[in-house]
């Protein structure tokens, strides 16, 4: 597996940024590409598919909320390949 990371989101103005707005500038290990699907938050404005690659990245708890987190915990957010960087 290859680390990932977020970096600022060019398409602020559409749709829901939630899950990429909270895991912006932090490390994840990418788990199962599932496969290329219909860009929703393009779509949802009548502006094309525009199909892009789809990717399962896994945080650890600690690289979202500190050290205080425990250290066994993690998250796993479907995220674009446009919101995702190599770090």
């Amino acid at each position: 597996m290859s680390v990932l990371s977020l970096f600022a989101v060019r398409e602020i103005d559409f749709g829901l940024f939630f899950t990429a707005s909270l895991c912006a500038r932090h490390l994840g290990q990418d788990y199962p590409h599932h496969g290329i699907f219909v860009f929703p938050d393009r779509n949802a404005h009548f502006r094309g598919e525009q199909p892009r690659h789809l990717y399962s990245v896994q945080y650890s708890a600690q690289e979202l909320w500190g050290r205080n987190a425990s250290p066994r915990d993690s998250v796993h957010l479907d995220q674009w390949d446009s919101y995702l960087e190599h770090a």
